[in-house]
């Protein structure tokens, strides 16, 4: 039975590896909002990201001769650490769920337990931003984050700009913004504003930058964690290996391991253009 059954794992690992992989993706939320490197297949354990500051064209008379602009970029080099995942299947369990709820569920539980790693590793860059707002054991503000803003615009950050707070410290925001929108006295699009921050995951477009709510970001001992503002050129992860998957079998056991494996390492790389915001995310009464 022991070896069918690790026959039988064998033959599923590509359904379970598409089915991690899809979840991985889908569910991580800071994957796309940076700058990333694949460095698979290239030998060494850090590369290097460029620090490219902002440039302006100047005036010119027509025969005067035209102007250099050095272009000498500093770069920060990211170093990967290893990433791991052990889910034992025993033999029973197989039996009892079936090969395709076994995907299924694998799957998902790799994919996702991936996915909240690498975001954990993205919000821990959080603290790194030279710029910083809000103060330990106070609630964030609605005004908080437009101060962050308001930092990058004048900072010339290029790219979009994106937010990521706790959900408690979410939960600050939105109670903030509901009871000044959502009285049923205001106009149609300030009521209107008061329903989208109430989307699930996204508290809504705040003075100019696309804010989400993520567990992903840790409070600390006092119940205070760093949110954030950023551009994507702000934060650098070096990915040499995001997922891989391979089985451990224990026949005295009659249990499979089934390995999820990640390499990669993250970092502010241009810390200029993130704006750390720091409030207490301690749990509502």
């Amino acid at each position: 039975m022991g070896i069918n059954f690790s026959s039988m794992l064998t033959e599923l690992e590509p359904e379970i590896r598409v089915e991690a992989q899809y979840v991985l993706y889908r569910q991580s939320l800071f994957l796309p909002l940076i700058m990333s490197k694949n460095t698979s297949g290239i030998p060494g354990l850090t590369t290097t990201f460029p620090k490219l500051g902002n440039m302006i064209a100047a005036d010119v008379a027509e025969t005067d001769e035209t102007p250099e602009t050095e272009l000498n970029p500093d770069d920060e080099e990211i170093r990967v650490s290893e990433k791991e995942l052990n889910v034992p299947i025993t033999d029973m369990g197989l039996e009892a769920v079936g090969p395709d709820e076994l995907i299924k569920m694998v799957g998902e539980l790799l994919g996702a337990g991936m996915a909240r790693k690498f975001d954990r590793d993205i919000a821990a860059t959080f603290s790194q931003f030279t710029k910083k707002f809000g103060t330990a054991g106070n609630a964030l503000t609605p005004g908080t984050p437009a101060k962050a803003v308001t930092y990058l615009v004048t900072q010339e950050a290029p790219g979009t700009m994106f937010g990521a707070l706790h959900p408690y410290q979410a939960l600050d925001i939105k109670e903030s913004l509901t009871n000044l929108y959502g009285e049923g006295t205001k106009t149609p699009p300030s009521e209107m504003k008061a329903n989208e921050i109430l989307y699930q995951y996204y508290i809504g477009s705040l003075s100019g930058a696309n804010f989400l709510e993520t567990a992903a970001i840790l409070p600390d001992a006092n119940a205070d964690a760093y949110g954030a503002v950023w551009t994507p050129r702000a934060i650098g992860a070096n990915i040499k290996k995001l997922f891989e998957l391979e089985y451990e079998r224990s026949g005295k056991k009659r249990v499979t391991h089934i390995l999820a494996h990640g390499m990669w390492g993250a970092k502010a790389i241009n810390p200029l253009w993130g704006v750390g915001m720091f409030g207490d995310c301690s749990e509502p009464v």
